[in-house]
């Protein structure tokens, strides 16, 4: 592996890296608060409208019919009449059981689910914040400098090759400089596998630090996306198409009788 090989990831790269799980993230909070959650709060006031409605129409009912139950004699149709009435209340019962059940199968998982998505997102905000001076203390002071002394070691080294390769005239001055060099060529030689091996270790070290950020967040959106997809949300639609099927089968089934 080459020295130039070894340059670890940007700090701008880190950052778009974080940002695009963080997105990726939000998008799902914003389903679970958009979607799913204001769905079912809509239904519910719906649905607490429609009773508030149905014993209106009972109490109603049951005055106008009282004007006349002194004057009437009793009959079949009378007694049709009086279940229907009836049924008004029973149909309120009913709708507003389904109402209940909206709160503690679909509201409150769902509610729980953003509430903990967004601590879980206030916390991946918090770590990446208190990591980022530690890479980029590493990255801008520690690697630079490894960098810079395994550098400034090839210079003396590619010069001494260049200045060993002319043969001139052989004199005292040129045989020292001659031994200097190659004794300077020697130390160099020894110095780069250790100023080499550090930057390695550096390198390794931040690359850490970068997998150990982007891990967390990667196992922070992955545990949201189960909880989300595969938990929680099927759950809360399995529990209400089955509500919905008994509340149905109630209306429905006696009339057909």
């Amino acid at each position: 592996m080459s020295f130039m090989s070894m340059e670890p990831q940007s700090r701008e790269a880190l950052e778009t890296q974080s940002k695009c799980l963080l997105t990726l993230f939000d998008s799902h909070l914003k389903i679970i608060a958009d979607r799913y959650l204001a769905f079912f709060q809509k239904r519910r006031r719906i649905g607490e409208e429609y009773i508030t409605s149905l014993r209106k129409l009972h109490r109603e009912a049951n005055v106008v019919d009282a004007s006349f139950d002194s004057r009437a004699e009793p009959t079949p149709s009378r007694a049709a009449w009086d279940i229907l009435r009836e049924g008004l209340e029973g149909e309120a019962s009913t709708r507003e059981a389904f109402v209940s059940s909206l709160d503690i199968d679909a509201i409150k998982p769902l509610a729980t689910l953003k509430e903990t998505g967004d601590q879980t997102r206030k916390r991946i905000d918090k770590n990446l914040r208190n990591s980022a001076p530690d890479y980029a203390d590493h990255a801008e002071n520690t690697i630079s400098k490894l960098q810079q002394a395994y550098l400034t070691k090839y210079p003396p080294v590619d010069h001494s090759h260049s200045t060993t390769s002319f043969q001139h005239v052989p004199s005292r001055r040129f045989g020292v400089n001659l031994f200097r060099n190659r004794r300077e060529l020697d130390r160099a030689e020894f110095e780069e596998p250790v100023l080499e091996d550090d930057y390695r270790k550096a390198v390794r070290l931040l690359n850490i630090i970068r997998s150990t950020r982007v891990e967390n967040l990667e196992d922070e959106y992955n545990c949201l996306e189960d909880l989300v997809f595969r938990t929680t949300v099927k759950g809360v639609l399995v529990k209400y198409l089955e509500n919905m099927m008994r509340i149905e089968t109630w209306l429905w089934v006696p009339n057909q009788v």
